[in-house]
């Protein structure tokens, strides 16, 4: 949900928009999956931190005001960034990973799958792994591929994309035409779109190709001013996207003033249901321990 391509990139713009400029205060872990980088305006005075989840739980990166390190079980990584000033802030262009680049100490690659393979690298200027905060002895040394430099998807590109998979139905050739949309958003391009996903491309009109290739592409331009909404069916969250969905018009829909404020409000709330859950799993094992406790007093007192 927060680690969709399309939430990310938005993420990306307006990360690179508010922080550059700004300095590595300092760069800790003081719960596991988690990394914070405390960020200053002003070398020395910490403002605000970038929080970073690869937790298996939720993997997420969102901005928030200065977190407060603990005095004890916390732990400094990823030296070299700190002190360096933040030059930018960019998205691979079809993969879920976040580049950090610094004027000093590399960048820190930020790589959000939601799976084991999510990590944290940081990486020198010719690419090479000098600390992961995952399999950091494996992969030392190693070489962080660069990013492919693949554009935006036009309408146009597109649309040619489509017209080259005839026997493809039309949604698995748009999945392998703009890999980034992902489930979520290819049915959103068929919402929008107006248009069956399960037809076979060779069946379609020039006027029903067109009108998918333009509503794929229109998706990216619309990153450019998000408006970001959390969809919701009483307490559950449905979507969240930095983008209203068509697709889920018939949800409560919530909105935000920036993408990363959406987000930290998801994660409030994720936290909140895994909150009560985790609370009703305790009462739950005391349970089961006073009556497994009571029966072995029953079975003692029959002897």
């Amino acid at each position: 949900m927060v680690t969709h391509y399309l939430t990310l990139k938005a993420l990306q713009r307006e990360f690179d928009e508010r922080l550059r400029g700004v300095h590595v205060h300092e760069i800790f872990t003081q719960q596991r999956g988690e990394l914070v980088l405390t960020l200053a305006r002003t070398p020395g005075e910490a403002t605000a931190s970038i929080v970073v989840s690869i937790d298996a739980a939720l993997n997420f990166v969102v901005l928030r005001d200065a977190v407060a390190r603990a005095r004890r079980n916390s732990v400094d990584l990823f030296a070299p960034v700190v002190g360096a000033t933040l030059v930018e802030v960019r998205m691979d262009p079809s993969d879920r990973a976040m580049r950090w680049v610094f004027s000093a100490g590399g960048t820190l690659v930020l790589q959000l799958y939601n799976s084991v393979r999510s990590n944290i690298v940081l990486v020198d200027e010719r690419g090479a792994v000098v600390e992961a905060f995952k399999d950091g002895r494996e992969l030392a040394g190693t070489t962080l591929p660069a990013p492919p430099p693949e554009p935006v998807p036009t309408s146009e590109a597109a649309a040619g994309a489509l017209r080259s998979h005839p026997e493809e139905t039309l949604a698995r050739a748009l999945r392998s035409a703009v890999p980034q949309l992902g489930g979520l958003f290819t049915k959103e391009v068929f919402a929008r779109a107006r248009c069956e996903g399960e037809r076979m491309v060779s069946t379609c009109a020039e006027e029903e190709i067109r009108r998918v290739a333009d509503e794929a592409a229109g998706l990216f331009t619309a990153l450019e001013h998000p408006a970001p909404v959390l969809y919701l069916r009483g307490e559950t969250m449905t979507a969240f996207s930095p983008v209203p969905l068509a697709l889920q018009s018939g949800d409560e829909a919530v909105t935000y003033a920036s993408v990363n404020e959406g987000v930290r409000d998801v994660l409030r709330r994720f936290y909140r249901v895994r909150g009560r859950a985790d609370v009703r799993k305790d009462l739950l094992t005391r349970l089961v321990s006073e009556r497994d406790r009571a029966a072995r007093r029953r079975d003692a007192v029959a002897k």
